[in-house]
């Protein structure tokens, strides 16, 4: 069985704020050159640094490896019986960082993952 788990909106709300934030801003005003300046130069970056953060990044477990697929860096893999600690840091909305560590002492970070998402238990076998 394959489990895959992307990363969440929750983990984001900084990012979520200010996109409404400078969406309200530029219907607000009767400028519309500054309309489509704040629209190119705001709202739209904002919006693919956030796309490909959560798009960009996969984690999969098949065969009990634990595969990290991230934009633009190497494929990371760890075996998920060789995983000794496992360290929790919430970031957001229950959303959080989730560091495995290996007996090798290699680390792998699953970047903001839904800490209550269901599959979480079982992707991690708790």
């Amino acid at each position: 069985m394959e489990w895959t788990i992307r990363p969440t909106l929750r983990a984001f709300p900084v990012s979520i704020i200010f996109i409404v934030f400078m969406s309200y801003m530029t219907y607000g005003t009767n400028n519309g050159d500054a309309q489509i300046h704040i629209t190119m130069y705001a709202i739209m970056p904002a919006l693919l640094l956030l796309f490909i953060a959560i798009r960009g990044r996969t984690y999969t477990l098949k065969n009990d490896v634990i595969r990290a697929e991230r934009f633009l860096q190497p494929i990371q893999t760890m075996n998920i019986n060789n995983i000794v600690n496992v360290t929790v840091k919430p970031v957001g909305v229950r959303a959080g960082h989730i560091t495995l560590h290996s007996v090798h002492g290699t680390e792998l970070t699953m970047s903001n993952i839904a800490l209550s998402h269901n599959k979480m238990a079982a992707f991690l076998r708790l």
